[in-house]
């Protein structure tokens, strides 16, 4: 099923101007809603039940364009804590490489934080040793199943868009730089998703107000075998309950994505079991 669009009242944003002093500027982006409605609510056990292929996604800082190759998130229910919550905690694998398949790191193992139960589709994510309110948003906001109820293909932003990106139509997206409320993903439980599958959620998102011109293509399919056979993958029909979220192994801290990110996931590794 896809998520409804729901026009809302427009956000309200301040801005300075030298002129006039303090001001209030309405900014157009229409508010988006994320995919639970009254008659769907996400669950996190079928989300998490198989591994996702990001298809298409916009450039984040941590995610430059040369790493947009055979881009994988596993989630993993595995009992992971964060600092100062004792809600739901739901470990990331987010894994890629660069154009040479040579693996890259994002920051290490994420933990997403579901503050509200009852709002399983209003995510936030950060390294596990971070608390949440250094968590960025990670918002299902359209999302398709099978006949059988399996989720195939969901569209998340990293958050309210806020970007204005034309004025007619008023088309939105989350921010290119910082981390939180940036990035905007199309992810399919195939390795390469069907193109009129990609239309549907982009006439989706577009209908939502987001835009999607911003959006890359991301590399997958057969020449991206060795790396999936490399990581922490859960297959398309896993369906066996205790396997389909096993405890994953400790991944080690690749150098590949600089020496920013290998610092991180080093201090992530060392603090996580801490909390």
């Amino acid at each position: 099923m896809g998520a409804s669009s729901r026009t809302l009242l427009p956000l309200l944003v301040s801005s300075w101007s030298c002129a006039d002093g303090f001001i209030w500027q309405q900014n157009p982006c229409q508010q988006v809603t994320t995919v639970n409605d009254v008659d769907f609510t996400l669950s996190l056990e079928e989300y998490t039940r198989a591994s996702w292929y990001v298809q298409k996604q916009q450039l984040t800082t941590y995610q430059p364009a040369e790493d947009l190759y055979c881009v994988t998130a596993t989630y993993n229910l595995e009992g992971a804590q964060v600092p100062f919550f004792d809600g739901t905690v739901v470990t990331v694998y987010n894994q890629g490489t660069s154009s040479d398949l040579q693996p890259v790191n994002g920051g290490g193992t994420l933990c997403a934080r579901i503050a509200d139960d009852s709002k399983p589709d209003k995510l936030s994510v950060a390294p596990c040793f971070l608390p949440n309110v250094f968590a960025g948003a990670y918002w299902p906001v359209y999302i398709e199943t099978n006949s059988t109820g399996e989720y195939t293909l969901v569209a998340v932003s990293g958050g309210q868009p806020d970007v204005v990106l034309s004025e007619d139509p008023i088309l939105c997206t989350t921010s290119e730089d910082g981390i939180n409320n940036s990035g905007l993903w199309i992810l399919s439980r195939d390795p390469v998703a069907e193109p009129d599958a990609l239309a549907r959620a982009e006439a989706a998102l577009l209908a939502m107000g987001i835009g999607t011109e911003r959006l890359l293509d991301v590399q997958q399919g057969e020449v991206c075998q060795p790396a999936y056979d490399a990581r922490f993958m859960k297959p398309r029909d896993c369906a066996a309950p205790g396997v389909c979220n096993p405890a994953a192994e400790p991944q080690e801290c690749s150098y590949g994505g600089g020496i920013g990110s290998w610092l991180l996931c080093l201090l992530g590794s060392t603090l996580s079991p801490c909390f």
